[in-house]
């Protein structure tokens, strides 16, 4: 399939097709997600199309694609082959830090296996959360100087001064890195943000 480049004459033509469709092409989209992977796929890769797309259905398309990465990666994938992550709850975010900065993208969508230094017992989903709540509050820490709370001390956005940190990059990879595996097991990171920083995700 050739993709439509947006500034050719092509591109032109699909964005004031969509334009003067988008009601019927989002309503169709919303019966059939699938469209979105053959014919209708320009619709994803033209920037301005992807603009006019209601919220639903490319959340209703992430959703497919992530549900067939994790089939892809069941099958390539052997029991028992689990990323494992040891920490002590003293230092979860460091120990958290170490052991996955370096872990391949495969590696990343293996199921996770976490397990607290001097406790006891084996990870059947409850330790995973419970390492996903206390390492989304870590990250808060003003210690670290990666966020900040707004005036409404309800939501967090990036904090400007986060140079002061000096490994305040790599900190912010790992937590992108943490929130993207917490989106692609499905687990939820307690993580209010504003608007503004959604929207530039």
């Amino acid at each position: 399939m050739q993709l439509v480049v947006e500034d050719s004459d092509e591109g032109h033509m699909l964005v004031n097709f969509v334009l003067r469709n988008r009601m019927l092409l989002n309503m169709v989209l919303s019966q059939n997600i699938n469209l979105l992977e053959n014919s209708f796929a320009p619709l994803m890769h033209v920037p301005k199309c992807r603009l006019l797309l209601h919220f639903d259905v490319k959340r209703a398309y992430f959703k497919m694609r992530i549900k067939r990465m994790r089939q892809k990666s069941n099958r390539m994938s052997f029991s028992g082959n689990a990323l494992r992550v040891n920490v002590s709850r003293d230092s979860v975010f460091e120990d958290s830090f170490n052991k996955l900065r370096y872990a391949s993208a495969d590696e990343m969508r293996r199921r996770l296996s976490v397990q607290f230094d001097g406790e006891e017992g084996m990870d059947a989903g409850g330790l995973t959360r419970e390492w996903y709540t206390v390492l989304g509050r870590e990250i808060f820490n003003a210690n670290y100087c990666l966020f900040m709370p707004t005036v409404d001390s309800v939501t967090f956005q990036p904090n400007p001064n986060s140079w002061i940190n000096p490994e305040h990059l790599d900190d912010f990879k790992f937590f992108g890195r943490v929130v993207g595996k917490a989106i692609y097991d499905g687990h939820l990171v307690d993580a209010h943000f504003t608007r503004s920083f959604y929207n530039h995700i």
